[in-house]
C-alpha cells in the first residue's frame, strides 16, 4: 500500500510552525557527556537515610509532615502513643464483655467472653460466627471489619483482621437464619419477601464468638457441623439472658461506660 499521496498532502497542509519544529536533534557534545559522568558518580557515592522512602510515604499519605514510623516499619510518635491506647482500651472492654456476660447468667463464658479470637487465631474476612441480632441468633460471614483509633476524634477504619473481639466497633456481615436443626438459610424471614440476602452493621457486643469447624455449602445455605450446632443451640436457649446482656450494656454510670460501647442492631 503506497502512502506517499498522503506525504505528499501532508506536506502541503504543513503550518509554518509544525516545519520550525521539525529540526533534527542536537549532537550530543563531549562536554555534556563528561558532566553526566561526574553527576552519576556523585550520586552513587552520596549516602542516603535508610527511612528516606518511608518518610516520604509519609509526607504524601499522612496527615502530618512527622514519619509516623521508624526505619523497621514500627509505629513511633504519637501513632505509637495512639496504638498503646487503644490495645488498653480493647483490654478494658474486654473484661467489661466478660462482666456482662457473667451478670447477666450467660453460658459457655470461656467460649463467648474472648470470641474464640485471640493473637494466634485472629478474625479475618470470610470467617462466619454466631450473632445476636433483633430477630434472634444467626449466624454470620464477616465481610468487613472497623476499629476506631484512640482519643475523643478517632476514627473508624476498615481493616483485614482483629486479634481481640472487643478492638471491633462494628463488622458488616452477611445474615444466615436457621431453617431447620443445622440447616441454615440464605434467605431469612426479614428478607424473604424480595427473595434477597439479608446484611447489618453490629457492634462487637453482637458478635458473640466464632465458629470452629467448615460449613456444609448448600443450594439454599449451609449445614452447621455438630460441634457449632450444639454451641448454637445451647446460646439460642440462653436467649432471655441475651436481653439482660443488652440491658447491661446499656447501663449507665462510671463505672459501666465505655466509649461507643452500644448493642444496638
Amino acid at each position: 500500500m503506497d502512502l506517499q499521496a498522503l506525504v505528499e498532502i501532508r506536506r502541503k497542509h504543513e503550518t509554518r510552525q509544525a516545519k520550525m519544529t521539525e529540526a533534527p536533534p542536537k549532537e550530543v557534545t563531549i562536554r555534556t557527556n563528561l558532566i553526566r559522568e561526574f553527576e552519576a558518580v556523585l550520586k552513587e557515592q552520596q549516602d542516603r537515610s535508610i527511612g528516606t522512602g518511608v518518610e516520604r510515604a509519609t509526607r504524601w499519605t499522612g496527615s502530618s509532615n512527622r514519619p509516623t514510623t521508624t526505619s523497621s516499619g514500627l509505629p513511633s510518635g504519637n501513632a505509637a502513643n495512639a496504638a498503646s491506647v487503644a490495645k488498653a482500651a480493647a483490654k478494658k472492654a474486654l473484661n467489661r464483655r466478660k462482666a456482662i456476660f457473667k451478670e447477666a447468667g450467660m453460658p459457655l463464658l470461656p467460649v463467648i467472653g474472648e470470641g474464640r479470637i485471640t493473637m494466634l487465631r485472629p478474625l479475618v474476612l470470610g470467617d462466619y460466627g454466631v450473632f445476636s441480632t433483633d430477630a434472634g441468633l444467626m449466624i454470620g460471614k464477616v465481610i468487613t471489619l472497623y476499629t476506631k483509633g484512640a482519643g475523643k476524634n478517632g476514627k473508624h477504619s476498615a481493616v483485614l483482621q482483629v486479634d481481640t473481639i472487643t478492638a471491633i466497633s462494628y463488622v458488616g456481615v452477611q445474615l444466615f437464619q436457621q431453617l431447620f436443626r443445622q440447616q441454615f438459610r440464605a434467605i431469612p424471614e426479614a428478607t424473604a419477601l424480595f427473595q434477597c440476602h439479608q446484611f447489618a452493621h453490629l457492634p462487637s457486643m453482637a458478635f458473640l464468638c466464632v465458629l470452629v469447624q467448615s460449613l456444609k455449602i448448600t443450594p439454599t445455605g449451609f449445614d452447621l457441623n455438630a460441634t457449632d450446632l450444639t454451641l448454637f443451640e445451647t446460646l439460642k436457649s440462653a436467649s432471655a439472658k441475651l436481653t439482660n446482656v443488652v440491658k447491661i450494656s446499656r447501663r449507665r454510670g462510671k463505672a459501666n461506660v465505655l466509649e461507643d460501647e452500644v448493642f444496638d442492631t
